[in-house]
């Protein structure tokens, strides 16, 4: 007896450790975290709530301090792009339309020409010189070459004059401009016309081929003393008032042989020193 009570003198307080513990375990279930030796004991769940939780924080964190370098170049390069797949041009120009003559306009171009009358005008523009002969045998006359085209013209009451060559035809808006008319065309160049002559019987215009031959038959017959003609050069300039000038120089040295300035239909003109002269009155 006295042997058993002394076992479970001993054991009784093992016993009662025990239970104290495992109450202490009861009433701090293992969701909680508990420290022992510095190691943190947590459960499956709280653990990857904790991690959750600062992942989210830290890339908050990151969206909020980091500039976006890849948004930052993506941006830059579209734009380069955008610039190169779109280059800066200049707006197409708009063609300004020839405005509708008024019944001044109308009045005072039927002062100066009547279409249906014989007569010859100058007209210098955007294209350059030609001759206009108007009337019965209606005609154009390119000076540069000395061609000749047929042209009927039909001028309006509503101030447009329309000209037909062949099978083209084109129109123009016909204003007055003091003494001179002004064709507007369509594609708005123009033309001033300049009245010569109501005698239009063997009208005639000295091409630019008869006036370098013109003029260096001039320089042979008229001029005392002369270097031969293989040794000039003859060139020839329009001066855009019906008149043309003729530059005689000599090759080797480039000095002026002879300038003679004259009219293409009438061939009266100067010469260098302003002298007066016929480009068709030759001495010999």
């Amino acid at each position: 007896m006295e042997k058993r009570t002394s076992k479970l003198s001993k054991t009784l307080p093992a016993l009662l450790f025990a239970a104290v513990l495992l109450t202490s375990c009861e009433a701090n279930p293992a969701s909680d975290s508990t420290t022992s030796g510095g190691i943190v004991y947590t459960d499956s769940t709280a653990g990857d709530s904790t991690f959750n939780n600062s992942t989210e924080t830290s890339a908050e964190t990151s969206e909020n301090t980091e500039p976006s370098i890849v948004e930052e170049v993506s941006e830059d390069e579209t734009s380069k792009i955008e610039e190169t797949s779109t280059p800066e041009t200049d707006p197409p120009e708009e063609k300004e339309e020839p405005s509708v003559p008024s019944d001044e306009d109308i009045a005072a171009v039927s002062a100066l020409i009547s279409f249906d009358e014989p007569s010859a005008w100058y007209a210098f523009g955007d294209g350059g010189s030609r001759y206009y002969v108007f009337g019965e045998n209606g005609k154009i006359i390119t000076p540069e070459t000395g061609k000749r085209t047929s042209v009927t013209y039909n001028y309006g009451s509503d101030g447009v004059l329309t000209l037909a060559a062949g099978e083209e035809e084109y129109s123009a808006v016909v204003t007055a401009d003091g003494e001179a008319v002004v064709f507007t065309y369509s594609d708005g160049s123009t033309e001033k016309l300049t009245h010569i002559t109501d005698d239009v019987k063997g009208f005639d215009v000295i091409s630019d081929e008869d006036a370098k031959r013109k003029a260096a038959q001039y320089y042979i017959s008229n001029l005392t003393f002369i270097v031969p003609m293989d040794q000039i050069d003859n060139v020839l300039t329009d001066n855009g008032d019906g008149t043309v000038t003729a530059e005689l120089t000599v090759k080797e040295t480039g000095e002026t042989a002879a300038k003679l300035t004259f009219d293409r239909v009438t061939g009266d003109g100067t010469d260098i020193n302003g002298n007066e002269i016929n480009i068709n009155n030759l001495r010999k």
